[in-house]
């Protein structure tokens, strides 16, 4: 019905509605097989509390007896020609004659970056890209049996379908044959054929730990499943269709800001990454209605997005290989670069920033009362589950020396693993997608993940304004902003040379300067021990 209804070109807007003894959740799985085929729409609005004022509205105007408004859901014209383009490659004729799995998940950052690479490539070939078919090793999959049910170790569980193939099934069928025929009398041709189907399906459905998870998977003439090279691409992979790129126009205001590269990672952001199953929307869906009812009137004012690092950048060995230094910095650091955008933007208002961090210590930080009259900090959902950075393993942390702080340290630092996990950052991307301005370094692949997810959520207001403190990558709109601002930023070292060539440059400083602000400082007193930094970068801020 919902796919009948869509296919009316003047329909922009469905409202279901549900009897007195039904229960949204039991709807769910239709309206995501509705969505997944349709990349221009999307629930706008969801009943998983039932009291959201939206939803009390609705029922005044469109309620009928013994019915309730449960959902609406929207088509956003802008997207109609990325739609058109994913369905011809992902959804229209043929898309499942030759199907490849991108690679495993990593952390997210990597994997968001990876499997763009990957489907890029794919697409290109007139291939059908897949998720991975099993996860069930992924940090944010572990323990997911309660959240997934019968869907646990699947990527369906977290995210909408990327086509209408169920590669899960049909690997399972087509290795079934390929054990049928090995039964029999084979040539060794077929026989050493049908003996790498068997391998390729038990990696792709185990989730082997050590495998790429890079597949090609063909069903038809009996299927045949075929492991990608070491080179991480399946380069003899070919189809009958013609291949091409997705382009992301929809979601920015000025496509010259952006590569091409850029502009199609955007496109596979959206369609894969942004477009969540419903389990994921309900338990993200808490986790915001929790945030705005602690900060009431959030995104009324421009609002900075300040993202903090710390964790494993600030170990001996990322110094050491990945030269790291660019991430000792504390919240007051950060703080003074979001305060010299959000002057820019809203000059005399206190400032709003949404506070994102997988280090504790910046959130005790973010509640000092020196900053209470300066900025309306509200901690993202994905901050309140972390470890303090001071949580390090002992024979880790033997450069970078912070100022010692009182805490008590029950394990050493890791990522927050399961579905608990997860909702909370996909619950804090989209409260970070309200603000105008982005504070975070963005040599960290999470941070560029973030980033993008920042610019295809905006949708069609552009990236927002952004300062990095790393120096490896810029930030797309770093140079916009600094031109906006009337100023030049570079990273450079300050004393010791030695140390800036072993363990990269210092934190990226403006000139003029960005404002002073107090805070605590911890991981500058470090930069300083090492001789690439001045005793102190910050005074008080004043009042404004």
């Amino acid at each position: 019905h919902l796919a009948a209804e869509a296919r009316g070109h003047a329909v922009t807007e469905i409202v279901l509605l549900k009897g007195d003894n039904a229960e949204y959740a039991d709807y769910a799985g239709a309206v995501d097989k509705f969505l997944a085929a349709h990349l221009a729409w999307e629930a706008t609005l969801e009943a998983w509390s039932g009291k959201d004022p939206e939803l009390a509205a609705l029922n005044e105007r469109h309620g009928k007896p013994n019915q309730a408004v449960v959902a609406v859901l929207a088509k956003d014209p802008s997207l109609a020609g990325l739609a058109a383009q994913w369905h011809h490659f992902q959804w229209g004729p043929g898309a499942c004659d030759v199907i490849q799995t991108v690679g495993q998940p990593q952390s997210l950052g990597a994997t968001m970056n990876n499997f763009n690479d990957e489907m890029r490539h794919i697409i290109s070939h007139g291939v059908t890209a897949n998720p991975p078919l099993d996860i069930r090793h992924w940090g944010w999959a572990k323990r997911d049996k309660e959240f997934c049910g019968e869907l646990s170790g699947r990527w369906e569980c977290f995210f909408l379908p990327w086509n209408r193939c169920d590669a899960h099934k049909l690997t399972e069928e087509i290795a079934a044959k390929a054990k049928q025929r090995l039964a029999g009398s084979l040539d060794n041709i077929t026989k050493q054929r049908d003996e790498e189907t068997l391998l390729a399906s038990q990696l792709l459905l185990t989730d082997e730990r050590g495998w790429l998870g890079k597949a090609v998977i063909r069903p038809g003439g009996g299927g045949v499943l075929q492991r990608c090279g070491s080179n991480f691409k399946c380069d003899s992979i070919n189809s009958a269709r013609q291949g091409g790129q997705l382009n992301a126009s929809a979601f920015q205001e000025d496509t010259a800001a952006l590569s091409t590269k850029e502009d199609t990672a955007s496109a596979l952001h959206y369609a894969t990454w942004n477009r969540l199953s419903w389990r994921t929307r309900r338990a993200a869906a808490a986790l915001k209605a929790q945030f705005l009812e602690a900060n009431p009137g959030w995104g009324s004012k421009p609002c900075a997005f300040v993202q903090i690092r710390h964790g494993d950048k600030l170990w001996d060995n990322w110094l050491n290989l990945h030269k790291t230094a660019s991430f000792l910095v504390d919240l007051n650091g950060y703080l003074s670069e979001a305060e010299a955008i959000l002057r820019k933007l809203a000059p005399g208002q206190p400032s709003e920033i949404f506070l994102m961090t997988e280090d504790r210590d910046m959130v005790e930080d973010a509640n000092d009362p020196a900053l209470s009259g300066l900025f309306k900090i509200g901690h993202a959902p994905g901050a309140v589950l972390q470890l303090s950075a001071h949580c390090r393993p002992k024979d880790r942390a033997t450069i970078a020396i912070p100022t010692p702080r009182n805490v008590e340290c029950t394990r050493q630092y890791g990522w927050g693993e399961g579905p608990t996990e997860f909702a909370h950052n996909m619950a804090s991307f989209g409260l970070a997608s309200k603000c105008e301005a982005w504070v975070g370094n963005y040599d960290s692949g999470y941070a560029q993940a973030v980033f993008k997810d920042m610019c295809v959520r905006r949708r069609g207001k552009g990236c927002p304004l952004a300062f990095s403190m790393g120096y490896y990558g810029e930030v797309p709109t770093a140079a916009k902003t600094d031109a906006l601002l009337g100023r030049t930023c570079t990273n450079h070292c300050y004393k010791n040379e030695t140390h800036c060539k072993m363990y990269g440059l210092p934190p990226k400083t403006c000139d003029p300067p960005s404002p002073a602000v107090p805070g605590p400082a911890h991981w500058h007193p470090a930069l300083y021990k090492l001789g690439m930094a001045p005793a102190s970068r910050f005074a008080v801020l004043r009042r404004r």
